[in-house]
């Protein structure tokens, strides 16, 4: 199934796990935190203040970009929990260079979810 659920969305007990027992992976305008599941479905959420990106529209933006990447690549990835969060400088960058990150997180937890089925 390739559909965006509300099955999908962490609640906030499961944001305490992911930013306490969870690991980070870093690019240059965004954190992305994960954990690994039992469950076989991968699910995602975002923490995007105001501070951070004040306008609502580009917030908005931020999270359909994410979700459709995540939607495409929601198979592949693995039972993983992730949750997304903008840097201070994510106002100074491009929209391809934010997708390009996007997708970059998405292979790095591929590979992670290949090398643990290989193990």
């Amino acid at each position: 199934m390739l559909g965006f659920t509300v099955n999908q969305r962490l609640n906030s007990t499961e944001f305490d796990l992911v930013f306490k027992q969870g690991r980070r992976f870093n690019t240059p305008h965004l954190i992305f935190g994960y954990l690994l599941q039992p469950q076989p479905l991968a699910m995602i959420g975002f923490v995007i203040s105001k501070k951070k990106i004040p306008l609502a529209t580009r917030r908005d933006r931020l999270r359909r970009m994410c979700r459709e990447s995540f939607r495409l690549n929601q198979q592949k990835i693995g039972p993983y929990w992730i949750v997304v969060t903008p840097k201070n400088n994510i106002k100074e960058a491009q929209e391809e260079a934010i997708k390009q990150e996007i997708q970059t997180c998405w292979d790095y937890l591929i590979k992670k979810a290949l090398y643990r089925d290989w193990e």
